[in-house]
């Protein structure tokens, strides 16, 4: 799975927001090697479905 990580600042701009982008960037796909399993709901979400649908009274 690839995420886009969309900032409006980055390195080599100087800041607080800027390192932080940095080291997401860096660290990110070093937290889980595996992948992790998307949860239905969002999966749901995702499709444009109602993941919790109701009726309206």
């Amino acid at each position: 799975m690839k995420i886009l990580f969309i900032s409006r600042a980055f390195p080599p701009v100087v800041g607080g927001i800027e390192n932080q982008n940095y080291e997401l960037s860096k660290w990110l796909p070093k937290v889980d090697g595996q992948g992790k399993e998307i949860p239905p709901f969002f999966r749901a979400l995702c499709a444009g479905q109602d993941p919790f649908p109701s009726t309206q009274i």
